[in-house]
């Protein structure tokens, strides 16, 4: 992450009961695992962004190809609590600031077996909660979730 706030590499990892963090300037720093497993986005995007009461009103917009399997394009309106929610990781763009007014919507595409490969999305709002000058303020985000099952060979953070 690069911004007039802080300039540094944000990470967490996981393998088997070992987990990392890092943060800009401290580097990779060993915690234990429940610090890491709220960050596992796919899952929580899906479970959170995705629940079913927020999908029950989506809006369907046809089929399309995604890494070339067929999917279910969907879309829902969403604000700055739910997406803040789903992706804890924007903390580390925010900070502390308040982003629940924000409003955006949230575009994802379903398998025919029922599992969401695609999930992006915006939500914007004033630029003043985010101690800017300016008008709006946006955050964008994309999560690809096209790999499930595929062998990965992860190496610990040094």
């Amino acid at each position: 992450m690069a911004s007039d706030v802080t300039l540094g590499r944000y990470g967490a990892a996981r393998i088997g009961a070992a987990a990392w963090t890092a943060e800009p300037r401290r580097g990779w720093v060993t915690v234990e695992p429940a610090v890491v497993d709220g960050l596992a986005l796919d899952r929580r995007v899906v479970l959170v962004a995705l629940a079913p009461d927020l999908t029950a009103i989506a809006q369907d917009l046809g089929l399309s190809r995604v890494g070339g399997a067929l999917a279910r394009h969907c879309r829902i309106a969403t604000d700055g609590v739910v997406v803040t929610d789903a992706l804890p990781v924007i903390s580390w763009i925010v900070g502390g600031s308040d982003i629940d007014r924000w409003r955006g919507e949230i575009d994802y595409f379903v398998f025919l077996d029922g599992s969401a490969g695609v999930i992006n999305g915006s939500v914007n709002g004033e630029a003043f909660v985010l101690d800017r000058p300016g008008l709006l303020g946006k955050l964008d985000f994309e999560l690809d979730i096209l790999d499930r099952g595929r062998d990965l060979t992860i190496e610990a953070p040094a």
